[in-house]
């Protein structure tokens, strides 16, 4: 059968796994000249300004715009190489909240199983520090051995029951999603095989200290994943890519407990509410939380940093009357006077607090961020040289549209 002259190809995957940042970094390397792209774009049926601003976000090293189900930006993009050949690429749901749902509710919209008739290929994305293992069965015979101890052993102690936490079908195994996932596909009366795939493994910079290839990630990572491509080569043709589309880690306002400089002191200040902050937290904080605090814990830092870090997500951290005393610095005041002025993002708020802490408890917690010499080597690079991308048969490693390439094929 020939290949079709013109491609509908959907982006895919569940939450959180990079097809936003991808898409940010495709729209950037669309539009330069420093690094050669081979594809360049023929129409856009969307929201331009959607794609610029997470584009800007893109270039300002911050993470990109969460994008809810229910108001995606963008529907899709037609792309052409050199010899004029086209292809579509299709956002059905840039969140993955869809494709979740899809999961845990068997679900499937309309809209999304219209768009998969009209696909002859896909981009499914993964995220390749966001995997969640299964429990494996010698696990747990080691764990029941354990508790029930030897035959010569004394008998064990009696533990009083605890409240067993109900299932959650969200939290099941990453490859068991995703091959159900592509069960889906492959079941609808209208599935062509072979469907062409490319499996991106985003952020791939961070797991390349295991050593792997990215095939070797999915079939040591995602055993299942690997053997259902592997079993079903006849209706899935594949190829694995790691791409980081980011560069590397950007910097978090994230408080871990090396950055609690001086925990004795802080925890005095809060458990005596020598501040309006302080005097606020601490009412908030529930009594196993306070008796921890005043108990010199050797988990104390620990313990503080997490009273710290479940500030920076309040939208009500910042009160006139609550910060009398404390002197803010001018890079705090600018970026208090933005937040008040527009609606920002969660990581914008989460920065902005980070600050106001910072002003705050001045001695007690480190104004250095995590992150942040990574971030500053990121700076340094021209941004197109930012992406990487790895994997078999890729030409340019810095040309983002190295798996759309092979889609068209």
């Amino acid at each position: 059968m020939n290949a079709p002259a013109f491609r509908h190809i959907l982006l895919m995957g569940l939450q959180s796994t990079g097809k936003t940042s991808y898409l940010a970094a495709l729209w950037y390397m669309l539009d330069q000249t420093t690094v050669p792209c081979a594809l360049s774009l023929k129409n856009l049926d969307g929201d331009r300004s959607y794609l610029n601003l997470i584009c800007k976000a893109w270039m300002e090293y911050k993470a990109v715009l969460r994008t809810p189900s229910d108001s995606e930006k963008l529907a899709s993009m037609t792309l052409k190489d050199k010899q004029s050949n086209q292809l579509k690429l299709i956002f059905p749901d840039l969140s993955g909240e869809s494709f979740l749902l899809q999961w845990s509710k068997r679900q499937l919209t309309v809209g999304y199983d219209q768009l998969m008739k009209q696909a002859n290929g896909g981009i499914l994305f993964l995220s390749s520090e966001k995997v969640e293992q299964p429990v494996r069965i010698d696990t747990v015979v080691d764990l029941v051995a354990e508790v029930n101890g030897s035959a010569d052993e004394a008998p064990p102690v009696p533990v009083p029951p605890t409240a067993i936490e109900p299932w959650d079908i969200e939290k099941a195994p990453t490859q068991v999603q995703l091959v159900e996932l592509l069960q889906v596909i492959a079941s609808r009366e209208y599935f062509r095989a072979p469907f062409r795939l490319a499996i991106v493994l985003s952020a791939f910079d961070v797991v390349k200290s295991l050593g792997l290839t990215p095939k070797q990630f999915i079939s040591r990572q995602l055993p299942l994943l690997d053997q259902y491509l592997t079993s079903n080569s006849y209706l899935f043709d594949v190829t694995i890519y790691g791409i980081s589309a980011q560069g590397g880690r950007y910097v978090s306002p994230e408080i871990s407990p090396v950055m609690i400089q001086d925990a004795v002191t802080l925890r005095n200040r809060l458990k005596e509410s020598r501040d309006g902050v302080s005097a606020k937290i601490w009412a908030e904080l529930d009594e196993d939380t306070k008796a921890i605090l005043e108990s010199d814990a050797p988990n104390l830092q620990r313990t503080l940093a997490d009273v710290l870090k479940a500030q920076l997500s309040r939208d009500d951290l910042y009160d006139q009357n609550r910060f009398v005393g404390v002197q803010l610095r001018p890079e705090t005041m600018e970026m208090l006077s933005g937040h008040q002025r527009d609606l920002k993002r969660d990581a914008d708020l989460k920065a902005l607090n980070r600050k106001l802490l910072e002003d705050v408890y001045s001695s007690e917690l480190s104004k250095e961020w995590e992150n942040q010499k990574e971030q500053t080597q990121l700076e340094n690079q021209n941004p197109s040289n930012r992406v990487l991308i790895v994997g078999d048969g890729v030409v340019n490693q810095h040309d983002i549209t190295e798996p759309i390439q092979w889609l068209m094929r």
